[in-house]
């Protein structure tokens, strides 16, 4: 019997229509910039960025940038495993 070797790759390629912006986030001693869409970045801006900001929305833009960070540290965990 002929013995064969088969070497599978796999790629995954996301390709993002439409005009882009990023939203930068801290992570592990350096600036890391998150790619989103401009109606994504807007909300975002809309909601979370402040000249002066109440207590209040300090405390919810730490929350949201904490759960940027998890959520691409995450990301990262999850593609070394592959």
């Amino acid at each position: 019997m002929d013995s064969k070797k088969v070497t599978v790759s796999v790629a995954e390629v996301t390709f993002i229509k439409g005009r882009q912006k990023s939203i930068r986030i801290f992570v592990d001693g350096q600036n890391v910039n998150v790619p989103v869409g401009e109606n994504v970045y807007a909300y975002f801006d809309e909601q979370f960025l402040r000249k002066n900001p109440s207590p209040l929305q300090q405390k919810r833009f730490a929350t949201i940038m904490n759960v940027l960070r998890a959520a691409y540290l995450k990301g990262i965990s999850d593609g070394s495993k592959n």
